[in-house]
């Protein structure tokens, strides 16, 4: 039997395991930033349980007892994306990928505050999900008056 991609798995998912499988992401980065298995899954309101079940390989065992995260993961899920065609929900494969978006959203934010741009000149190019990331710093001002921004999270709303 052929293995499914995980754009159909992620498909065929009810919107609770959704849910569920994006705060086991957002757990799984805190723990690469430090946190245990527990108070990480304690933070974003899941359960270790819950974890293991939908992150697998993501998660390790130690000796000790402690689970442990991978540096990275290809876990596949979809976010909001300012990109140049605007801003779109956009599949995202990997917690590097995960990461750009955030720490790009970040940099508008900055620029949209500050005025600074030196993050966003990072971003010039780059691309996510087959989609190029906004660094018009005119497109941005646009985008920031007339609240285009004003998402409540970058990861999409689950359907």
């Amino acid at each position: 039997m052929a293995r499914k991609s995980q754009a159909k798995t992620y498909a065929a998912m009810t919107p609770r395991t959704k849910q569920t499988l994006q705060r086991g992401m957002r757990a799984l980065d805190d723990m690469r930033h430090g946190d245990s298995a527990s108070s990480a899954a304690r933070k974003r309101h899941t359960t270790v349980r819950s974890m293991r079940n939908l992150l697998g390989s993501e998660l390790s065992k130690a000796d000790s007892g402690r689970y442990g995260a991978t540096r990275a993961d290809r876990l596949y899920t979809v976010m909001n994306v300012v990109t140049t065609q605007g801003t779109r929900e956009v599949a995202v494969r990997g917690s590097r990928q995960r990461s750009k978006v955030a720490k790009h959203f970040a940099a508008i934010r900055r620029f949209l505050r500050s005025g600074d741009d030196d993050a966003l000149r990072r971003f010039k190019g780059q691309r996510v999900g087959g989609f190029e990331l906004e660094t018009d710093l005119a497109r941005i001002e646009e985008g920031g008056r007339l609240n285009e921004f004003d998402f409540p999270e970058l990861y999409a709303a689950v359907r």
